[in-house]
């Protein structure tokens, strides 16, 4: 018994350790988690991209440094994650080690939705544009970078120090989640100095930004008189087909982003203070733009989810396992959308107006737009529904949500339900469409009575009965 104060004593400063712990720790605003994998090559100082760090540990990120070579533990070990996140920073790298290779990333980002953000330079490697080709990313050639001869820095003399007005380089499709509006009317410069790439025929690639119309891909090395010759026979990469900032997300919602300039993360180009060519000062865009796509990348923008689906008859609440063919049924969904401003991480309701349901069988039978209805009364989500009628063939059927739209997570919810055909005494008793055969039958039967009647009356009356008397003979 006299242990007992000490235990008390104990669990008591346990539980103010964990209470000063919370209150000091900073929750991640991604959606996923906050540990993070940065993969640093040695001939990047880490110091130089301080700025970038803070931004990310300022938004609840926890950060893990390793080399590409450097024997870590895998992004998945027993079917669990160790991160939730993974940043490359090895450009220049051809090889890695066996938790960095090709498969277990792609298994990575497939199987365990793993986001991960591809920091790129003109001294890309070969391994490296083998791998965005994966993707159907293709990088141009090692020491070539954007070289823009209007609008550019004096920095350096082969004018590959591009300035780029958000507003002309951003692409038509980039999403809202991925560049916020108060970005896409910046006057403020981004300084670019990095290569580029062109997108393929991949249905879920998201172009982001893309060069200036004056901008081309050029080499910033010296070159001889073939290799010269055999530039002049390749394509010439410019303006919109000059990709600089691209993403994608696969099928089963892990991001994944490729920035063609590491240049874009260092302090110096952050938010410093630069010079265009005709000796203006600007002060470069790069840490709110780098922000925002991160933010995406990471999943703390653009994240939806199912809270609930449900269907049932209309004027019932309960679902059935059995819908009967013309029955009417409502479908209801209830969708929330990830909210992380102002600091504060939370779900709030997602209004949208091409939100669409299916009732199918193999092909679907119904398709209709499903109607916002109300917020829920806890206010973090939305309700919407639908009533259809349901079609006139027995089997089973799948009530489907599949909401795909660039720059949100993918939906798709599904349930099972059986159609079937009316029960014997569910019919019923006259059926209106075959009044034409019962008006023929009753006729028919009337015609017959009548002529019955008529045939049976018609014996002539005036005719005599004469009797005949026979004799018995003996």
């Amino acid at each position: 018994m006299m242990l007992w104060p000490k235990f008390k004593a104990l669990a008591m400063l346990a539980q103010a350790l964990v209470a000063t712990q919370m209150l000091t720790s900073v929750d991640a605003r991604s959606a996923k988690g906050d540990k993070v994998l940065v993969v640093l090559e040695p001939a990047l100082n880490r110091a130089s991209y301080s700025q970038f760090w803070q931004s990310l540990e300022a938004r609840g990120f926890k950060l893990t440094f390793k080399g590409p070579k450097e024997e870590q533990s895998p992004l998945i070990e027993y079917d669990e994650k160790n991160f939730d996140h993974l940043i490359m920073m090895a450009p220049s790298t051809n090889s890695f080690s066996s938790t960095l290779k090709p498969q277990s990333l792609v298994d990575a980002m497939s199987s365990h939705q793993i986001n991960t953000l591809f920091v790129m330079s003109p001294s890309i490697s070969e391994a490296q544009r083998e791998f965005a080709r994966e993707f159907d990313v293709e990088f141009q050639e090692r020491d070539t970078a954007l070289v823009d001869d209007f609008h550019y820095s004096p920095v350096s003399s082969k004018h590959d120090h591009v300035l780029l007005n958000i507003s002309s380089g951003l692409d038509v499709e980039a999403p809202t989640t991925i560049v916020p509006a108060q970005l896409r009317t910046s006057t403020t410069p981004l300084l670019y100095n990095g290569i580029v790439h062109t997108l393929g025929e991949n249905p879920y690639l998201i172009p982001v930004l893309h060069a200036g119309a004056t901008a081309v891909s050029d080499a910033v090395t010296v070159m001889d008189g073939a290799e010269l010759l055999n530039k002049k026979k390749k394509a010439v990469v410019a303006g919109e087909q000059a990709a600089l900032v691209s993403a994608l997300q696969t099928r089963s919602n892990a991001r994944v982003g490729w920035i063609g300039s590491e240049a874009m993360l260092r302090d110096d180009y952050w938010a410093a203070e630069v010079q265009d060519q005709d000796g203006r000062s600007l002060k470069t865009g790069n840490g709110e733009f780098v922000d925002a796509f991160t933010a995406w990348v990471l999943q703390e923008t653009g994240v939806l989810k199912v809270v609930h689906t449900e269907h049932h008859r209309v004027n019932e609440t309960e679902p059935r396992a059995l819908y009967t063919k013309k029955d009417d049924v409502t479908y209801t969904a209830v969708l929330s959308q990830y909210s992380s401003e102002n600091g504060e991480q939370s779900w709030k309701p997602f209004s949208a107006n091409d939100v669409q349901f299916e009732f199918t069988m193999l092909d679907p039978h119904v398709r209709a737009s499903m109607h916002e209805r109300a917020v829920t009364a806890d206010g973090l989500a939305t309700e919407y529904d639908v009533t259809f009628k349901c079609p006139e063939r027995h089997g089973v059927f799948k009530f489907l949500l599949d909401y795909w739209r660039p720059g949100w997570t993918f939906i798709h919810e599904q349930s099972m339900a059986s159609v079937v055909p009316l029960r014997h005494d569910e019919y019923p008793r006259f059926v209106q469409g075959a009044w034409p055969f019962y008006t023929g039958a009753f006729t028919t039967s009337i015609i017959f009575l009548a002529f019955c009647t008529l045939w049976l009356s018609s014996v002539e009356g005036n005719k005599k009965v004469v009797a005949v008397k026979t004799k018995k003979t003996q």
